[in-house]
């Protein structure tokens, strides 16, 4: 989207801001998404309960620190409310997929072991606590020996990033912004 097209999407769909959430990835996503949106006005709420405008939230949902667990334990610190948001009617959050994973340090961070982790964290945090779920393994996987940030395989930046900022905004405005389409 240009910048025209972002600013349009913030104030039809009055966003008050855009956050990060999560560890070490969540970092990154909150440098890229400086860039996205530099330059919009987000929508000021001055209704007297401030219940008028709409906060978003990008959360990597800690999966490089999540898939080196057991699964049990794995699945309980999804659950937790005070790590991962919850969604609402005026909080909106979406979730990062995991990377494609090229780290050999822990087994459950094999590939294999890793995306049925995935599967299984990804339906907490759809069905439990309402997020979005954002495609970030196929986009990493073209990138992944190349652009792991902290040359462990698990922390992948770049390119990748850029597409998960991208389609936040696909996913955000694509029904209220002309020319807009999810991917």
């Amino acid at each position: 989207y240009t910048l025209a097209q972002r600013q349009e999407c913030i104030t039809k769909r009055k966003i008050t801001g855009i956050s990060t959430n999560g560890r070490s990835m969540a970092a990154f996503y909150a440098i890229y998404l400086k860039s996205m949106v530099e330059g919009i006005d987000f929508y000021k709420d001055d209704s007297a309960d401030q219940t008028d405008g709409l906060h978003v939230i990008l959360s990597s949902a800690s999966y490089a620190h999540r898939i080196v667990l057991p699964m049990d334990v794995a699945r309980e610190r999804f659950r937790k409310r005070s790590e991962h948001p919850m969604a609402s009617e005026r909080v909106e959050v979406y979730s990062t997929t995991s990377s494609y994973l090229s780290s050999e340090r822990d087994t459950n961070a094999h590939l294999g072991s890793a995306m049925l982790r995935e599967r299984a964290f990804g339906e907490i945090l759809e069905q439990e606590l309402g997020h979005k779920l954002l495609n970030f393994m196929e986009p990493s996987q073209a990138f992944t020996f190349d652009t792991a940030a902290q040359h462990d395989g698990l922390h992948i930046a770049g390119p990748p990033m850029k597409m998960v900022i991208t389609k936040l905004f696909h996913h955000m405005c694509h029904e209220v912004v002309n020319g807009g389409e999810q991917l």
